[in-house]
């Protein structure tokens, strides 16, 4: 039933062409994670398709970089939901490139995506621009655990 009732609201939004999105965005934000967290795995996978449908409609609208960024990572996520590991992970590349190169979830996406391609030193240096962007925001420098994968 809880599924049925997600599935009733995601369609509600999907038919609702209101050009004021800041308030709708929101619940439509909501409406995709309660998908995320609710569903069990299962082999009907209507109700993920549609909420990537969701998302790809989202992303057409003129968002602001952070709430593309926002979007592609729940498309990403629902991806890997359906197994496509590699649509996600390119997916949630294209959402991190419309970030600002100083933003620390840029910087660690590509330290980790550097180091699982063996570029070391690459990896490093993001890691180390993301320690500095870190303690700029915050006042402090603080240390941060690098992976060892």
């Amino acid at each position: 039933m809880r599924y049925l009732l997600t599935l009733c609201f995601l369609l509600f939004f999907t038919f609702s062409h209101s050009q004021e999105y800041t308030k709708s965005f929101s619940v439509e934000l909501d409406s995709i994670d309660n998908i995320l967290v609710s569903l069990p795995p299962c082999k009907d996978t209507t109700i993920i398709e549609s909420a990537i449908h969701r998302c790809d409609e989202l992303d057409s609208l003129n968002l602001s970089p952070d709430d593309e960024y926002t979007v592609l990572q729940k498309k990403s996520q629902l991806l890997a939901m359906l197994g496509k590991y590699v649509e996600g992970f390119l997916t949630q590349e294209k959402g991190i490139l419309r970030l600002d190169t100083t933003d620390i979830r840029y910087l660690e996406y590509f330290a980790v995506k550097n180091k699982y391609l063996g570029n070391k030193k690459l990896s490093d240096s993001y890691y180390d621009k993301a320690i500095d962007m870190c303690g700029k925001m915050t006042g402090k420098k603080y240390k941060l655990k690098k992976l060892n994968v």
